[in-house]
């Protein structure tokens, strides 16, 4: 074990002089703090991972915190049973919900989700009694009450504001009666309730990745005959959810 900790430790020694030499040839020419040689390899490492948007104005703000990352190695040694002072197990749990949604998708993968007393019976059912729950809840909902509870405050996405900027620009002109679904703006009645067209749309979130674009999920050597059996199984799954078939 002490002899893997020597053999990362040097491995990293190593990368981090490397990235060093490389940067120091970078900003050759530029302003250096005095006495910058004399300094530590951590303080010098520091303080060109601070300046970077200097030397890489053309790379995306959000992605050049990641430059020095290429010369830092993982560390194979850390210790699995310690945990880092930063964990919030409350977040930790929070995180996991999710895991039971994929979970219970996948029961419907492994199994036939209309054959009763199997485990995917259940998790359709299950799925189907949370859309209804969901479905009664937000009908009772007034307008006001529907709109703040649909946006989205304060996204955690980086680039949200430049994607709508992008859209704005590239997204050609609304034609009349492009969006049917705003037909209903300026009137009492709202599409509030779980219906149709909100499901498919859903359901497309599952399907269309591996059908559109299969090798840049991990999905190689994908024949036609596999995405119409793929989407086949979804349109099972989409019937038993009460979508209709058109």
């Amino acid at each position: 074990m002490s002899q893997n900790v020597r053999s990362n430790d040097h491995l990293n020694n190593s990368s981090e002089d490397e990235y060093l030499e490389k940067m120091k040839g970078i900003v050759c020419g530029t302003a250096m703090p005095i006495g910058f040689d004399t300094w530590s390899t951590k303080e010098q490492h520091d303080w060109l991972d601070q300046n970077i948007r200097k030397y890489f104005p053309n790379v995306p703000e959000t992605l050049q915190n990641i430059i020095p990352g290429a010369f830092s190695l993982i560390d194979y040694n850390r210790p699995q049973e310690k945990l880092p002072e930063w964990v919030d197990m409350d977040k930790y749990r929070r995180g996991q919900k999710y895991l039971s949604t994929v979970k219970r998708v996948f029961t419907w993968f492994n199994g036939e989700p209309w054959v009763k007393d199997t485990e995917a019976y259940r998790n359709m059912q299950f799925t189907r009694k949370k859309h209804l729950m969901i479905g009664t809840k937000v009908s009772q909902m007034d307008n006001e009450q529907y709109y703040a509870a649909s946006k989205i405050a304060n996204s955690w996405c980086p680039e949200y504001e430049l994607l709508r900027k992008d859209f704005a620009t590239t997204c050609p002109f609304e034609e009349p009666r492009q969006r049917p679904y705003k037909m209903f703006d300026g009137t009492s009645y709202k599409l509030k309730s779980i219906n149709d067209m909100t499901m498919a749309i859903t359901q497309a979130n599952f399907v269309l990745l591996p059908v559109l674009y299969p090798q840049n999920i991990g999905i190689h050597g994908v024949t036609d005959e596999d995405l119409e059996a793929y989407c086949h199984m979804w349109k099972c799954y989409g019937y038993f959810l009460g979508i209709k078939d058109e």
